[in-house]
């Protein structure tokens, strides 16, 4: 019996690679240094520019001028907020902290707390 030694045939319907190795399918390489398609040098600028990152506080806003988001919290976290709640309260930051820990963070408490 003769043996026949062709190579078989692709199924119907599969893929086969070009010979060249066709490379297309493939991701390119993302050049972090171009601009991106605002125009910027650098695509991520704008979003530090929104959210402050890197910039110096504004003229005339002081921490004087700083009111934390919530009014009702004492939030002791931000040096801003303490320093805010301190003026608040006519107290030192050490008794700010104490009273937090003792009564809990709500500002009704937290003040009642400090005046007696």
């Amino acid at each position: 019996m003769p043996s026949s030694a062709s190579p078989q045939a692709p199924r119907q319907g599969a893929s086969v690679p070009p010979a060249g190795g066709d490379t297309s399918h493939q991701p390119q390489p993302v050049d972090l240094g171009s601009e991106s398609a605002a125009g910027e040098e650098d695509p991520g600028a704008s979003i530090d520019l929104a959210v402050g990152v890197g910039q110096q506080q504004p003229p005339g806003l002081s921490e004087a001028g700083f009111q934390p988001l919530d009014r009702g919290r004492v939030g002791l976290v931000d040096p801003n907020e303490v320093a805010y709640w301190c003026r608040e309260f006519g107290c030192t930051e050490a008794e700010l902290r104490e009273t937090v820990a003792r009564v809990g963070d709500h500002a009704g408490a937290v003040r009642e707390a400090l005046t007696h």
